[in-house]
């Protein structure tokens, strides 16, 4: 061992420094104190939380609209034709809180407008009322492509229903659904406004309750 040790002494600098510093190093780590049990859980704690912050900040990143969106697709399934279609949410606070949503789905007929226009409000208002509170006016509109008079395509709302929140927050949704999956129109008239496109309203067989294309109340 001592010869051993003589020929470690014996050897440059370079060499021996990388040695001598990790002994000493092993040395005053055994020396140092652990930290109290206190410091350890904090740290721990300390750095869950952080984990966790980092989990919840993409949805607390969201906008409103994005969020209205989630909502809507998350409980869609409540209303058959209650369509996920080029799906645009926009908010608009600077009008007394209102909230459009507006799809453009493929539709059977003009009176399937009224029917898909009932599900989504119906899902939409589902998930706006108790979760929004910022929201007071929902508008919800059916696209469609219609053809002018010199055969010119343009992009139109077919159908749209307005609910103000405390028409909205009076809703009782699962009588409401079995209503208007019976009757597209009962819906428009319980709303605070609605408007159909006049060629919608024109072909429509029996208006039932509508009394013209489009009513403000």
């Amino acid at each position: 061992m001592a010869a051993l040790w003589s020929r470690f002494w014996g050897l440059k600098w370079w060499i021996k420094w990388p040695v001598i510093s990790v002994v000493l190093l092993i040395i005053l780590g055994a020396l140092l104190p652990e930290p109290p049990e206190e410091a350890r859980t904090a740290a721990s704690a300390a750095g869950t939380a952080s984990a966790g912050e980092q989990q919840q900040a993409p949805q607390s990143a969201l906008s409103l609209e994005e969020r209205v969106a989630k909502s809507y697709r998350d409980n869609r399934g409540f209303m058959v034709r209650a369509v996920n279609d080029n799906l645009k949410v926009e908010w608009w606070p600077e009008l007394e809180g209102l909230l459009k949503v507006d799809v453009h789905p493929e539709l059977l007929n003009e009176a399937d407008a009224l029917t898909v226009t009932s599900h989504v409000a119906l899902v939409a208002s589902k998930a706006v009322w108790s979760t929004y509170p910022e929201v007071q006016e929902l508008q919800v509109s059916t696209l469609a492509v219609f053809t002018d008079n010199v055969g010119a395509k343009n992009t139109f709302p077919a159908a749209t229903i307005r609910i103000l929140r405390p028409t909205g927050e009076r809703f009782q949704y699962d009588g409401l659904k079995d209503r208007v999956i019976v009757d597209n129109k009962m819906l428009f008239c319980t709303a605070d406004h609605y408007q159909l496109h006049p060629s919608v309203f024109a072909s429509l067989g029996s208006k039932g309750c509508l009394v013209e294309w489009g009513v403000a109340k």
